[in-house]
């Protein structure tokens, strides 16, 4: 038994999908309309495709869907811009504002963070990190190159003790050797 009603807006039927459901409106278009109460809502035209839509003066919509808005930015070219914090240079859309390479940047940018410079043992390049972190490496591959030439002195000194050294002791030993503050 299909449940059939009448749409409160425009009068059009429309299928229930449920046996009890509560649904009055045909579509979100004319829900979004009926609940105008309170709200104002101004008609638009699409940027991209032309096409007629709903939204509320206060949002800065211009597409009537995010497929529209990535369609009308392909072929766009970007600029470079340096990070306000790292000083690190960044490529970006020109009509962004965007002042930070990273998330990170822009938190500690914001909290009053500043880097300490550090020097890797492995590559000895000068690196930026915060200085509550125990980071000894610039990059993961360093730290795992140090790992490789640093494994035979772990070999030797679990040579001197038990053959059967548990899994997180050698983990734990390797750790001190190389803690790796990522």
């Amino acid at each position: 038994m299909v449940l059939e009603r009448k749409c409160l807006i425009c009068k059009k039927t429309f299928k229930l999908k449920f046996k009890n459901s509560k649904q009055k409106f045909c579509s979100i278009k004319c829900k979004i309309i009926n609940s105008k109460t309170g709200k104002t809502y101004e008609k638009r035209k699409c940027k991209n495709c032309g096409k007629t839509f709903l939204q509320r003066p206060c949002i800065k919509q211009k597409f009537c869907s995010a497929k529209c808005s990535a369609q009308s930015h392909k072929g766009t070219t970007f600029i470079e811009k340096k990070c306000s914090q790292c000083n690190k240079t960044f490529k970006n859309e020109p009509w962004k504002k965007q002042k930070f390479c990273s998330a990170k940047c822009s938190t500690q940018f914001h909290k009053g963070i500043t880097f300490i410079e550090k020097k890797c043992p492995q590559c000895n390049k000068i690196f930026k990190s915060e200085p509550w972190k125990k980071q000894k490496f610039c990059s993961l591959s360093c730290s795992s190159k140090y790992a490789r030439q640093v494994s035979p002195t772990i070999k030797k000194k679990c040579a001197g003790k038990k053959q059967d050294i548990d899994r997180k002791e050698r983990q734990k030993m390797v750790k001190e050797l190389l803690f790796i503050g990522f």
